[in-house]
């Protein structure tokens, strides 16, 4: 980020102007907050089109010619890499100091604050899709593959549809997954409307990534792919216990090496040097533990974008599996929806080719009175089908805890 460009803003001033901007798109991390707001100018190509990189440095370059200095363009890219991507270049752009700690006198008021409470929440309906039993089919019928294929790791994945009875306050959500995501990314992307739907609405891509896909500063570029994670406990005794189960795991440290070995072989082509730890460790999200590897290099050539290293790098096995293509075709036979922006990226690259963009994870879209929420898991051999999906309702309680459904996490 260029520095001259931070400001005494911190990420509470900038969510509280959320709404009063448009085309607005937040990130905040731990380091820096980031609105934008505007549209002049968007790309809507496939990540996998020839002529991206060039459209990219061509309205770049227009907006600098218009007077921006260091334009940025910003949005969200779709897990196929076919599909169009929703990426513009904002007229405004706000940068800011992340969310300040959260004392223990108000911790208690920031975690009152979901949008539904309980005595309201009742007035939801809820949808899965596949259904528990259907999914851990997918799961078993993703062995299968994984014993007569070249197979290795597929992830599958399940939506909740949630009709909300009263419309969400998106500057408290934002605020809740901040606070309680403090080491890892919180966005709001707002995506196109579908002019060909009757009753279409504003909707929103929201969420909490704990992942890093690929952060770019000059020559020095840092990722941090996740794989491999187990529920957290309240007690801590045993939420430790679930930690070192973890990283002690070799399912789990099997399908973490397929991802770290993907991810350094994409990498190493624009490297000088790419540092990669021999073993994971160990972070934590509110509500999962995870093994992660923090990879760091540095670039060949400092022309190339933050935008040219995560094509390469997506989708990772993280989200995805391994090899790629074969994954792609189970979870196109499997998987019985359309994972749009999920799995996807979300983030943000200036005209110098710097920027940072994460994994589009832990994360919903809103859409006026409905919700539709996203969680994956990660299935190698040696994967028990119960596990998945309980893996999977893990994942949901990101969002559901920071709408303040959390019954529906029983459920899920």
């Amino acid at each position: 980020m260029n520095e001259s460009k931070r400001s005494t803003t911190t990420g509470v001033d900038l969510i509280a102007q959320f709404y009063q901007q448009q085309t607005p798109f937040f990130f905040t991390t731990a380091n820096y907050s980031l609105l934008t707001s505007g549209n002049q100018a968007s790309v809507n190509l496939a990540l996998n089109d020839r002529a991206l990189f060039s459209t990219i440095q061509g309205v770049l370059a227009e907006a600098q010619a218009k007077g921006s200095e260091n334009p940025i363009i910003v949005g969200a890219i779709p897990f196929a890499v076919d599909a169009p991507m929703h990426l513009w270049v904002p007229e405004t752009v706000n940068w800011g100091k992340p969310l300040p700690e959260v004392s223990k006198n108000t911790a208690g008021d920031v975690n009152r604050s979901n949008n539904i409470t309980s005595s309201n929440s009742n007035g939801y309906a809820i949808q899965q899709t596949p259904l528990p039993e259907t999914y851990m089919q997918g799961v078993e019928s993703a062995l299968q593959r994984l014993k007569h294929s070249e197979l290795s790791k597929v992830v599958l994945s399940r939506a909740l549809d949630i009709s909300l009875p009263q419309q969400l306050d998106m500057s408290q959500l934002l605020h809740k997954l901040a606070q309680h995501n403090r080491a890892g990314y919180t966005f709001a992307v707002s995506l196109p409307v579908d002019t060909q739907l009757q009753n279409s609405h504003c909707k929103t891509l929201v969420g909490a990534s704990p992942e890093l896909l690929i952060n770019k500063q000059g020559t020095a570029i840092r990722t941090n792919p996740l794989a491999g994670s187990a529920a957290r406990s309240t007690d801590h005794h045993e939420d430790q216990q679930r930690a070192h189960a973890l990283l002690d795991s070799t399912k789990d440290q099997h399908e973490h090496a397929l991802v770290i070995e993907s991810v350094n072989s994409a990498l190493k082509p624009f490297c000088k040097n790419l540092s990669v730890p021999n073993q994971p460790s160990l972070i934590h999200t509110e509500t999962l533990w995870h093994l992660s590897t923090d990879i760091s290099g540095e670039l060949v050539n400092p022309a190339t974008t933050v935008l040219e290293l995560a094509s390469a790098l997506h989708p990772t096995p993280a989200v995805c599996g391994f090899p790629a293509n074969h994954a792609r075709d189970a979870i196109a036979e499997i998987e019985p929806f359309d994972r749009g922006f999920f799995t996807g990226m979300v983030g943000w690259m200036d005209s110098q080719g710097n920027g940072e963009w994460v994994v589009t994870i832990r994360c919903a879209e809103v859409e006026a009175l409905r919700l539709r929420l996203f969680a994956g898991a990660g299935v190698v051999s040696g994967s028990i089908p119960q596990h998945e999906l309980m893996e999977t309702a893990t994942k949901f309680k990101t969002m559901l805890n920071a709408v303040g459904l959390t019954d529906v996490a029983e459920v899920a």
